[in-house]
Formats: structure tokens, C-alpha cells, sequence
């Protein structure tokens, strides 16, 4: 986690919000034949999470995907919009209270297990067969649809969540942000 004044927190906070908005309009794949689809919008999410702590992984989930679902002319599910803001804050609060395991890696992919099986298979898919979206008939249908394709883009979101952590950790320090993590 990193720390710095209120104003910047605010400033990033509303980065990753534009950044999810901006990838939820642009990295979606359609697979399989139409029966799923691979977007990379939980990735500014879990950015959020990792390195900003679970109330910025929230906001940045909730904001993102209303103003995403806005700009992409879908309607506002209310319980896809928890469902994202509880994204960014298990991310969050995974990988800063759970302090018995080292590596920050392995938190995040603990937290990613818990989201897929929580958030994606179970509050997902249920905000999947209710208005307004409503996009299956019933939850075991949905669940069964959703299960190969969500696994996939879970594994994908996740990976590429932790690449690009590691990747911006030297920008961190080039911006001067003060960090809790220990050097791993």
C-alpha cells in the first residue's frame, strides 16, 4: 500500500476510475461463439486494490462501471456495480490484512480465487438473471454458461493485475510514493 496526502489519493483514485471506464469501453472480446466474453475491465479494479487499499478498489469498481455502462449505453445494474465495488475492496483488504504470507503475489491470487468464487460465479451470475440485465433465465443456467468463460478471463484479469503491478513499481519510486510493502 502506498501513502501520501488526501488530494493525491483523490487524484489517483480518480485515474483508475478514468482507466477502468476507458478499458471497460475498449477490451472486450467476444469467445466461444458468442457464449462468453473477455474484458479487462477488473484489471484497473484490482490495480486500484493492490495499490491504493480496498476504499479506492471499491470506489474505482462502483464508479467504473456505472460511467462505463453509461458511455456504453447499457443499463445500470445496481448489483453489478457491488459486485465490482467489492472487487477493489476484497483485492484491497486481501492483500493488507493478510499478513502471515509473505509474497504479495500469492495474497493477490488468494483474493483472486475469493473474488471468482464470490463475486464473478456467485453475485455476478446472480445480477446475470435479474432486471435489467437479465441475461440468462434462470441462476443455474447462467452459472453453468459462465463457469469455463469466467474462469478464463478470472486467471487472465488476475495475471495481468500482478504483471503490471510489478511493472509500475519503479514509476512508484520515480513518483516518489512512500510504500508499506515490504521488498519483495
Amino acid at each position: 500500500m502506498f501513502t501520501f496526502s488526501k488530494t493525491r489519493y483523490l487524484v489517483y483514485t480518480a485515474l483508475f476510475c478514468a482507466l477502468a471506464v476507458i478499458v471497460k469501453r475498449f477490451s472486450s472480446f467476444v469467445i466461444l461463439g458468442g457464449a462468453g466474453k473477455i474484458s479487462l475491465f477488473c484489471v484497473p479494479v484490482f490495480l486500484a486494490g493492490l495499490m491504493l487499499g480496498p476504499i479506492c478498489g471499491a470506489v474505482t469498481g462502483a464508479v467504473g462501471d456505472i460511467l462505463g455502462s453509461i458511455l456504453l449505453s447499457y443499463s445500470i445494474a445496481p448489483l453489478l456495480s457491488f459486485n465490482f465495488a467489492l472487487m477493489g475492496a476484497v483485492m484491497g483488504l486481501c492483500t493488507y490484512r493478510i499478513k502471515s504470507i509473505k509474497y504479495l503475489w500469492l495474497r493477490a491470487v488468494i483474493a483472486g480465487i475469493f473474488i471468482y468464487a464470490v463475486c464473478t460465479m456467485g453475485i455476478g451470475t446472480l445480477a446475470q438473471t435479474l432486471p435489467p440485465t437479465m441475461y440468462y433465465d434462470t441462476f443455474t443456467a447462467a452459472f453453468m454458461v459462465r463457469l469455463p468463460v469466467q474462469w478464463i478471463n478470472s486467471a487472465i484479469n488476475l495475471a495481468l493485475t500482478i504483471a503490471l503491478f510489478y511493472a509500475l513499481i519503479p514509476l512508484t519510486k520515480i513518483l516518489k510514493w512512500q510504500t508499506k510493502y515490504p521488498q519483495e
